[in-house]
């Protein structure tokens, strides 16, 4: 139980550790140092969770095996005893916080995928863009486009304009 406990508290230390550069590296944009950072913690976290909620499963268990057994085995000389609730109370409260750390690293996860999603969509929509103004630029240019479109450059198009206008 006690191992449980200590591998728990030990991924919890390493998440605290992994989580300084992950909340130094803000969300500005899907940088893969802030993506690993998160990952990294996200990781910490899910081990530290399972290692604590097992040690709490096997506290509490142990702690109702071992009751009734001292209660069966020393009814006969009077004596007695009660699981310490407190005890138990604070190890799920742990885990209860551990699954709250759980859901931030989860919602920074998500946060992170919709920003590299909308950068993915941002350039996209850029590279349509310019992709658009390049075939803008493509087509002939005319000051006027009441004459018909021939492919020719500017200056002969002037030079014909002024032509027909004497």
């Amino acid at each position: 139980m006690s191992i449980l406990f200590s591998i728990g508290l030990g991924f919890t230390g390493l998440s605290f550790l992994a989580s300084i550069p992950a909340l130094a590296l803000r969300s500005d944009g899907p940088g893969i140092a802030y993506a690993w950072s998160i990952w990294i913690n996200l990781v910490f976290v899910s081990s530290a969770l399972t290692f604590l909620m097992l040690g709490g499963l096997v506290a509490a268990a142990g702690a109702k095996a071992a009751e009734s057994k001292v209660n069966d085995l020393g009814r006969e000389a009077g004596v007695g005893a009660v699981a310490g609730r407190n005890w138990i109370a604070m190890s799920w409260a742990g885990i209860a916080f551990m699954v709250a750390v759980l859901l931030y690293w989860a919602g920074r996860v998500v946060g992170w995928r919709r920003a590299r999603r909308s950068k993915k969509e941002e350039e996209a929509a850029k590279e349509k863009e310019e992709e658009a103004m390049r075939m803008r630029y493509q087509l002939p240019r005319f000051e006027s486009y009441s004459r018909p479109r021939r492919d020719y450059d500017r200056r002969e198009y002037q030079r014909d304009y002024r032509r027909d206008a004497r």
